[in-house]
């Protein structure tokens, strides 16, 4: 009877040890699936920081909105559009105070 009680436990240990590996696999699986992704991610990360450093030091070729309109430099950045031509109509308001 013991030496029944052996080969069970020897099969359940090596059932454990199947699974354990099996899990193990597919643990490292997903840890090389999440390596390439968070690789990709970073290749473009990359990729739109060049792309902004180098229209940071060349900003004669890269499009940039000038800001001189009209204004010269330093001037109004944010000029108010939609707006040209505009009236003021100023009320006259009585000058005479109630006592």
């Amino acid at each position: 009877m013991a030496g029944k009680n052996v080969d069970i436990l020897e099969g359940e240990v090596g059932q454990l040890k199947a699974d354990l590996e099996e899990r193990f696999c597919n643990f490292q699986n997903q840890i090389t699936s999440n390596n390439k992704m968070l690789e990709g991610k970073f290749t473009a990360m990359e990729e739109m920081m060049k792309k902004l450093l180098e229209m940071k030091t060349n900003p004669a070729t890269s499009e940039v909105r000038e800001t001189t309109d009209g204004h010269g430099m330093g001037g109004n950045p944010n000029p108010l559009r939609g707006r040209k031509n505009s009236e003021v109509e100023i009320l006259e308001e009585e000058t005479t105070c109630p006592l």
